[in-house]
């Protein structure tokens, strides 16, 4: 059993000291996460690493229920809620600058279809979904395509071999592709 893992166990059982080791062992990686998914946005004022995983720490923190299991589900777990504080500070600033309009958030980097304009909520309960089905290739899937890791780097991660991520991203992107196939 791995000493993040340890750690989740005990503030699990309300350890306030093991809920804040399990952020200072994890933080770098969470600013890394945060990193990745801010440096595509040139031109756009938006939350500062630093800012999006403290912010992350804070929600995380105040949960009323910890049920974590061990790092990996962590790490999917503030992925999450990196992604929608993100989308949270963009539906604020597309209401602000629209009028309060809400607009629709197109992933370009995801190819789920090629005349698929995703629609971040519906992207986000899909994965919800797929994650009940496939935990580790919806965290995979979360990595790579919305936080932006390589490949080699969410190998390093999850501490799979190239050829096991691959298998993983195709499966999520064919399950995610089927489910948000515009209805005809």
């Amino acid at each position: 059993m791995g000493e993040v893992t340890i750690l989740l166990e005990k503030w699990k059982k309300g350890d306030v000291e093991a809920r804040n080791q399990v952020f200072a062992i994890v933080y770098d990686t969470l600013k890394k996460i945060a990193s990745k998914k801010l440096q595509n946005r040139v031109g756009e004022v938006i939350l500062q690493p630093t800012v999006l995983v403290n912010e992350a720490f804070i929600k995380l923190a105040n949960q009323q229920e910890v049920n974590i299991n061990d790092r990996q589900h962590f790490l999917a777990i503030a992925a999450r809620v990196i992604f929608q504080i993100i989308l949270d500070y963009r539906k604020e600033q597309s209401a602000l600058a629209r009028g309060g309009a809400m607009q629709r958030v197109s992933f370009s980097g995801i190819k789920l279809s090629t005349s698929l304009d995703l629609d971040i909520l519906a992207l986000n309960e899909a994965l919800e979904e797929f994650a009940q089905i496939d935990e580790r290739a919806s965290f995979i899937f979360q990595l790579k395509y919305i936080l932006g890791f390589s490949t080699q780097e969410i190998c390093d991660e999850v501490k799979l071999g190239h050829s096991s991520v691959e298998t993983d991203l195709k499966m999520a992107r064919f399950w995610l592709s089927n489910r948000l196939k515009p209805k005809t």
